[in-house]
């Protein structure tokens, strides 16, 4: 029996687990990964659980000729957390009637009676990537030489006012990061505005617009009083000639604080700026610039967090690429590599991956489908506040000669109109 488990959620992982089977009647049975996120893996992985991320999609297969066929079979998936550990996880089971259970020969597993629940365990954060590092895709990717790199960088943000990505050419290599590895910033961040800017939203999404200037500020909180009733995002307000950027809480003191995305707005400004709707759609001003034909490493560092503990479901649109490096984020913000896995080029090809905090990935992905592709974290609370950018094919001279010719035409990107209901072409 091939099963196909999707995380169609909108927040957590899952483990999928067969250990609730013996305790409520039922039976025990083996799970051969067969497919990640629609492609096909080598066979003879085979697991008792295994995590699936949000947004993944896992095939396994289930060899019922050595199963008790007297008793049903039960596979659990217990509930995780995107931040922090789960106290008495949420439970979800799967039931597959034994041939007997069927015909009424023999007790079956009480359906109603299965715990919706575990009192008993705490279901910690997923920090594992074995199950990449154990798994060689059917038809992996060709062994080729990097010809595009970026590194993208989830910090500064914080629920409220966002989860901005900026992006650096090239790779952060291990013990050092994008400042000391001096890596050229794609788009400059000078002032917090700046760093508000680099959301990309699609519309419908509101905005705060000051009246005499037209800058808008993307935040669900207002600028007066924004820091009451909040726990995260307080800097110090800038001063003058000083002004440097700030990325952590933590050094945030006195009373002179602000919400990191208001920090350039004085208080008695506040009062400046009208929330409005926003129901034009614009083409993405920070995107990340690749060649048709290229080979792509994507460094996804994740340190941006709500409850110091948040990770993120990074999904790339149009594309599947596979793992290649972990590392961990050390409290300077340098990164060691993780050598407890190797990540081989020929390793399960996925769209999703999930980013633990205070951790970076690195992961590879061919530059073969033109056009435009959003990159985004996959919790849609976290999309539709700006943690969103995207994959621009170009054609002009950013590309070497010695690529793949691609030829195409250009996307003028029309104005839309758009509500909850759809999008229709502005005259």
């Amino acid at each position: 029996m091939r099963i196909r488990f999707l995380n169609g959620g909108s927040e957590a992982p899952w483990r999928i687990t067969n250990s609730f089977a013996e305790k409520n009647n039922g039976t025990k049975v083996t799970m051969e990964i067969m497919a990640t996120d629609g492609h096909d893996v080598r066979r003879g992985v085979k697991r008792n659980e295994f995590v699936l991320g949000l947004a993944n999609r896992i095939d396994v297969l289930l060899d019922l000729r050595d199963v008790d066929d007297s008793k049903d079979i039960l596979i659990t998936a217990v509930q995780m957390k995107h931040s922090g550990n789960v106290t008495t996880p949420a439970l979800r089971h799967i039931v597959i009637r034994s041939r007997k259970n069927i015909s009424g020969e023999s007790e079956q597993i009480d359906v109603g009676a299965l715990p919706t629940s575990d009192k008993d365990k705490t279901s910690p954060i997923l920090k594992d990537f074995n199950l990449s590092a154990n798994l060689t895709a059917a038809h992996p990717l060709s062994d080729r030489t990097i010809t595009r790199s970026f590194t993208i960088e989830n910090r500064g943000g914080d629920q409220f006012g966002g989860f901005p990505l900026t992006i650096y050419e090239g790779l952060v290599k291990n013990g050092s990061n994008p400042v000391l590895g001096k890596l050229k910033n794609l788009y400059k961040v000078n002032t917090y505005t700046d760093l508000n800017n680099l959301k990309f939203q699609l519309p419908p999404f509101k905005v705060y617009r000051n009246r005499n200037t037209q800058e808008t500020i993307s935040t669900r909180r207002n600028c007066t009083n924004c820091t009451e009733g909040r726990a995260s995002g307080f800097r110090n307000r800038p001063n003058g000639k000083l002004y440097q950027i700030v990325y952590d809480d933590s050094e945030a003191t006195g009373n002179n604080t602000c919400c990191w995305e208001w920090c350039d707005v004085p208080e008695e400004k506040c009062k400046d700026y009208d929330l409005e709707d926003v129901n034009v759609y614009e083409p993405n001003k920070h995107y990340i610039p690749v060649c048709f034909g290229d080979r792509v490493r994507f460094l996804f560092i994740n340190t941006a967090s709500f409850e110091g503990s948040e990770g993120h479901p990074m999904h790339l649109h149009g594309h599947d690429f596979v793992l290649r490096e972990l590392y961990n984020v050390e409290s300077d913000y340098t990164l060691v590599k993780d050598t407890t896995y190797k990540y081989d080029i020929s390793g399960p090809k996925v769209d999703t991956i999930w980013v633990p905090f205070n951790k970076a990935v690195a992961f590879d992905f061919d530059a073969y489908n033109a056009g435009e592709h959003l990159f985004h974290c996959h919790n849609d609370f976290h999309l539709e506040n700006g943690m969103m950018t995207t994959v621009r094919y170009m054609h002009d001279e950013y590309c070497q000669e010695d690529l793949p010719e691609f030829v195409g035409g250009q996307n003028d990107f029309p104005q839309q109109i758009c509500s909850m209901d759809g999008c229709n072409i502005s005259s």
